[in-house]
């Protein structure tokens, strides 16, 4: 069952908060929509966002079903631009990108976030809301990887080992939580040379396993890799902007759908990490 397990995760890390704030990753925030948007805007724009969304959804469910493997050129013709015409649909009509220093000193580059990745590159994010993954199959028709969602807590949790997911099973994991195993999973190195063989990719690695608030990130397992470097590793961070209800939600495809498209807008912005700043280690 999707809500015993999502409760399984959410008690295997209930001891994890910061401790200045309390903060606990799995929390929902409360609405904070006024009496009036409710009374008079929600009836008008939320039938008419759901309508338009489920005109369009199938014809992204049945592309991203049929171009699976096809050239990255033809996956973003008939895939990534079908995805962004989603996220202008529930109000994700600009998406903020910017770079992030961790160390001031550390240089801008002058090419545009994101500009730099390529086919056969990593990159390390974090996991909010099935919305991310919409966009990052419209910047980069990614290859989805996540590491074993389930294991013997008694032991180490499995090192260096990911299960690929198609675009349409990353959406959904958001909301079903699948219990994913080590032996549903193939090393993260053969995976990486596989993409790095075909030219496909990058690969999106999803490297906490579950999604949570974005307040916070739980522990994460190593993969130390030949072949990967500060040159081909990027780290990305999403941060969710609205007005009503949270980006993130507990609750199935449709009710979250529902929430998001309450907000009248709303606002993603995708922070990428300097290359200065990676850190040296696991990824070298």
């Amino acid at each position: 069952d999707p809500q015993e397990h999502k409760a399984d995760v959410m008690e295997k890390y209930s001891t994890w908060r910061d401790p200045s704030t309390s903060i606990h990753p799995f929390l929902e925030s409360k609405n904070g929509a006024s009496l009036l948007t409710k009374l008079f805007v929600w009836p008008l724009i939320v039938p008419l966002k759901m309508l338009i969304f489920f005109v369009f959804f199938p014809l992204f469910y049945g592309a991203a079903k049929v171009v699976q493997v096809s050239s990255r050129p033809l996956r973003f013709l008939f895939v990534g631009i079908l995805a962004r015409i989603l996220l202008v649909i529930i109000g994700f009509f600009w998406i903020r990108t910017s770079w992030h220093r961790i160390n001031k000193r550390n240089k801008i580059p002058a090419v545009s976030p994101g500009a730099g990745i390529r086919r056969g590159d990593v990159i390390f994010c974090n996991k909010v809301s099935f919305v991310e993954a919409l966009y990052l199959e419209f910047a980069f028709s990614p290859v989805f990887c996540v590491p074993p969602t389930i294991w013997d807590t008694s032991k180490e949790r499995p090192q260096g080992v990911v299960a690929v997911r198609s675009l349409i099973e990353t959406i959904f994991d958001y909301f079903n939580h699948p219990q994913i195993s080590a032996d549903q999973c193939q090393p993260f190195a053969s995976v990486l040379a596989n993409v790095q063989a075909k030219g496909t990719g990058p690969i999106v690695y999803f490297i906490e396993g579950e999604s949570t608030n974005g307040k916070g990130i739980l522990k994460t397992p190593s993969l130390i890799t030949p072949g990967l470097n500060r040159r081909n590793s990027h780290i990305v961070g999403f941060k969710y902007e609205s007005n009503s209800f949270s980006c993130y939600s507990l609750s199935g495809f449709f009710v979250s759908l529902l929430k998001i498209s309450c907000n009248v807008t709303n606002g993603l912005h995708v922070k990428y990490l300097v290359p200065e700043d990676m850190p040296p280690a696991p990824i070298e």
